[in-house]
């Protein structure tokens, strides 16, 4: 099934250690390119221009596809991801649950994670990460955590998989 709201199709945003965790173990390119090929050319698939700038510090192989296969970056600079952007960093700031390292970590502007939140909250996002929900942590900020204190859904690969009845043959 693909999600709707209305009428409107909702797209699934690709945090980072989704590209990361799928391109170093489970879906590597060498083993799994039918994996990386639906994605390029699953329409309801896409992400933003920060985690991009993620992968290209990472690893290699998934630099490559990141700049000369997959296309669909959405961009945050826009005026609903900014605003977003700041209610979200003047959220964390007033959370006790977390350390001030975490909340520092945050709201980098060089990391995705508050800027991937700000971008699914400026549109209808499912938004698709390997982080699990953790009502007890404190060292860091997890997306779920936020995606479940604003009622963004959250799900990982599989179920993204599963949900856009995608299938390697």
């Amino acid at each position: 099934m693909i999600w709707t709201l209305g009428s409107k199709r909702v797209k699934h945003l690709l945090d980072t250690s989704i590209l990361i965790e799928a391109s170093k173990r489970y879906y590597a390119f060498d083993l799994a390119p039918a994996f990386w090929n639906k994605l390029v050319v699953h329409f309801n698939i896409c992400s933003i221009d920060k985690v991009r700038a993620e992968i290209h510090k990472k690893n290699e192989p998934l630099m490559h596809w990141a700049y000369n296969t997959f296309n669909r970056w959405e961009y945050t600079e826009n005026k609903d991801t900014l605003d977003n952007y700041r209610n979200l960093i003047r959220w964390s700031e007033s959370q006790q649950q977390y350390m001030p390292r975490a909340k520092y970590e945050f709201a980098d502007t060089s990391s995705a994670d508050a800027w991937l939140v700000a971008h699914t909250l400026a549109g209808q996002w499912v938004v698709v990460t390997e982080e699990v929900f953790d009502p007890n942590i404190r060292k860091r900020i997890p997306i779920p955590n936020v995606y479940k204190e604003f009622s963004v859904r959250c799900i990982d690969t599989f179920q993204m998989l599963r949900e856009l009845k995608i299938r390697f043959t």
